[in-house]
């Protein structure tokens, strides 16, 4: 598409073909196809054409903090995986959360919670188990 785009228009970088995609949300993107020889009024194709410009990214093999592995796990999931986060520390479940106690708690409802988000005030002791929260 883009060399017969530029066998019949010539390259998109021309002021006469920016204007015409003026007001298209891709042009941006279009223009990264090529590099522009001001002087020479030529185009040459960029690497996204020949190359593989997006590398494989290999997954962690190991953490250097339970935060870390959490972090990781986080990302890889959208939620703890013990099992992982233990293979990439080679710490226990429970070691884990003992290093991760100042970060995560143990709600009410017997799961892990973020400290980051507990809510403040009397919610937050209702979010600890002391007592009910309450509208004063």
């Amino acid at each position: 598409m883009y060399d017969a785009f530029t066998a019949a228009h010539g390259p998109i970088s021309l002021p006469a073909n920016q204007r015409l995609l003026k007001d298209d949300p891709d042009l941006p993107f279009m223009l990264a196809l090529e590099r522009y020889d001001d002087d020479s009024k030529t185009a040459t194709k960029t690497a996204i054409f020949r190359d593989r410009v997006i590398g494989v990214v290999e997954p962690p093999q190991s953490a250097d903090s339970a935060k870390d592995a959490m972090l990781i796990s986080l990302n890889e999931s959208g939620q703890l995986n013990w099992g992982r986060m233990s293979h990439l520390t080679g710490q226990t479940e429970a070691e884990l959360q003992e290093e991760l106690a100042e970060v995560l708690f143990m709600n009410p409802g017997r799961r892990l919670g973020n400290r980051r988000r507990l809510p403040v005030g009397q919610c937050a002791a209702k979010a600890e188990g002391r007592r009910s929260c309450r509208r004063d």
